[in-house]
């Protein structure tokens, strides 16, 4: 009996050393965590119903009086090709652009997207801005 205990007891602090060394707080690897966010990406389409597109001067003035003031602290753009299926059926290959914005998740956030996805759908004659959002850790190194 000595030995199995031995045995089980050698088994559970290699365990524990093999799992332990894999859990380190922020403070030991010199990274805060500053908790859960939530990271929403937003889909731009800038293909427009009479045949156009949304230029680069309309599309900078738009994050520039619509994004930027909402989310000041900092987003990023991300260039893109897209295709979706409209409510006709037919299938949009279009350029796209991406907005990614990490944010508290509160009613002024939510409410700021929300504002920018309809301001989006109403200037350049949209049917959606596509909306995903994650909950996400923010780490400071």
């Amino acid at each position: 009996m000595q030995k199995i205990g031995w045995r089980l007891g050698v088994v559970l602090i290699g365990i524990s050393l093999l799992f332990g060394s894999g859990c380190r707080t922020g403070t030991d690897t010199g990274v805060k965590d500053s908790g859960r966010i939530i990271k929403t990406e937003l889909f731009f389409g800038l293909s427009k119903p009479d045949g156009g597109i949304v230029s680069d001067s309309e599309w900078k003035k738009f994050v520039d009086e619509h994004i930027t003031p909402r989310f000041r602290e900092g987003l990023t753009i991300v260039d893109a090709n897209g295709q979706w299926m409209d409510k006709k059926g037919e299938v949009i290959k279009e350029k796209t652009k991406i907005v990614i914005l990490l944010h508290s998740g509160n009613e002024e956030a939510n409410a700021a997207i929300e504002h920018i996805r309809d301001k989006y759908k109403t200037l350049f004659e949209q049917e959606a801005v596509l909306r995903i959002s994650t909950y996400t850790e923010q780490r400071h190194f």
